[in-house]
C-alpha cells in the first residue's frame, strides 16, 4: 500500500512507504502562582499532520484561549487570569509516524518557490552560512554539481569533524560548533545546514520529539531537511548518523513540531514559553509517553 503526499512548497508529489509507529504523548504543564499573580500566558507549539510523514490528533484538558499559525507552525495559547495555587494543563497528542528518509521517497519532479529557495539558502542566527570560516571550510570539501552528492559529502565531513558532547542547554551555532568540534543535535544540525546553505542547497532545521531517546537524554531532538529537486524535502540527521543509528538514506522517525530555528513567537525559546504579570509565577513542563507501538522501549516521562 502506498501513501501519496502533496507537500506545499511549490507543487510537489512525493510517495512514502507505509510502515508506521503509533504513539501517544501527554505534555503536562504545571503552573505555580500566588494570589498576587495577575495573569499567566502560556504558548506551546502544537504538531500537525503532514501527509506521508505523520498523522496527529491533539486534545486539551483545558481549551486554549486561541490556536494560531505562523510561518507554517501551529501554536496553542492559554491566557489565565484566575489562577489557583497550582494549575495543570494537559495536552494529549496521538500520532502515527510513517517511515522517513530518502529511501522511503520515490523520485518525482518537484519545485521550490523563489522566496523559499532564498529563505533556506540564507544566513540566520545560529546558522551563519556566510561566515568566512564556513565558506573556507566548504571550499575544502570536495562537493559536486549534484545537490544530493554534495549534501552527502557535507554530512560525512560533519560526522568526521564533530564529536557528541551530550545534551547542551545553551545554543552555540555553526561557527562555534566548527571551532569546538563538539556539540549536541542542535550543533551538528546547525553546522550541516550552514555548510549546505553556503553551497546553495536549500536546507532547514526540524525540531520535534524523538522515538530513539533514553533516560540520560532529552526526548527533544533536532535534525535537518535538505531540498533535493528529484525528491522534495529530505530528512538528514547528522548526529544520529555519527552515532550509527541513521544513514543518509535511512532516518528514524521523529514527531515533527517545527521548522523554525529561532522562534520569535516563543521569544527564542524552544517548544513553549510563558510570561506573567504581577507576582512571579513558575512553570514546570514534562512529557509522558503513554503508548508506543514501536520496537524500541522508551522512558515513560522526561522534562519537556
Amino acid at each position: 500500500m502506498k501513501f501519496f503526499a502533496i507537500l506545499f512548497l511549490g507543487l510537489q508529489t512525493v510517495i512514502y512507504a507505509a510502515s508506521s509507529t503509533k504513539l501517544q504523548y501527554q505534555i503536562v504543564t504545571e503552573i505555580s502562582a500566588s494570589p498576587d499573580t495577575d495573569e499567566v500566558t502560556l504558548r506551546q507549539i502544537i504538531p500537525v499532520s503532514e501527509k506521508g510523514q505523520q498523522e496527529v490528533k491533539v486534545s486539551y484538558s483545558r481549551q486554549p484561549s486561541r490556536v494560531f499559525e505562523d510561518a507554517g507552525v501551529n501554536y496553542a495559547e492559554w491566557v489565565i487570569s484566575e489562577i489557583d495555587k497550582e494549575t495543570k494543563l494537559v495536552t494529549t497528542i496521538d500520532a502515527v509516524l510513517y517511515r522517513q528518509g530518502l529511501q522511503s521517497i520515490r523520485k518525482s519532479k518537484v519545485k521550490l518557490s523563489k522566496e523559499d529557495r532564498e529563505k533556506y539558502t540564507s544566513s540566520e542566527k545560529w546558522i551563519e552560512s556566510d561566515d568566512e570560516l564556513i565558506t573556507e571550510t566548504l571550499a575544502k570539501i570536495r562537493t559536486s554539481k549534484s545537490d544530493k552528492a554534495s549534501a552527502e559529502k557535507i554530512l560525512k565531513f560533519v560526522m568526521k569533524t564533530m564529536k557528541y558532547g551530550g545534551f547542551n542547554r545553551n545554543d552555540q551555532g555553526a561557527v562555534v560548533s566548527l571551532n569546538k568540534k563538539q556539540g549536541d543535535c542542535n550543533d551538528y544540525t546547525d553546522l550541516f545546514i550552514a555548510l549546505c546553505r553556503a553551497k546553495g542547497i536549500p536546507s532547514r532545521t526540524v525540531s520535534g520529539i524523538s522515538t530513539n531517546w533514553n533516560a540520560n537524554d532529552t526526548p527533544k531532538h533536532s535534525r535537518a531537511e535538505v531540498f533535493l529537486a528529484d525528491y522534495g524535502w529530505v530528512p538528514v540527521d547528522p548526529l544520529w548518523c555519527d552515532l550509527k543509528t541513521a544513514t543518509f538514506k535511512k532516518v528514524p522517525s521523529i514527531l515533527k513540531f517545527t521548522t523554525k530555528r529561532s522562534d520569535d513567537k516563543l521569544s527564542g525559546f524552544y517548544y513553549w514559553s510563558f510570561t506573567y504579570t504581577g507576582q512571579e509565577a513558575k512553570v514546570k513542563t514534562t512529557i509522558e509517553l503513554l503508548k508506543n507501538s514501536g520496537s524500541k522501549k522508551l522512558p515513560k516521562i522526561a522534562e519537556y
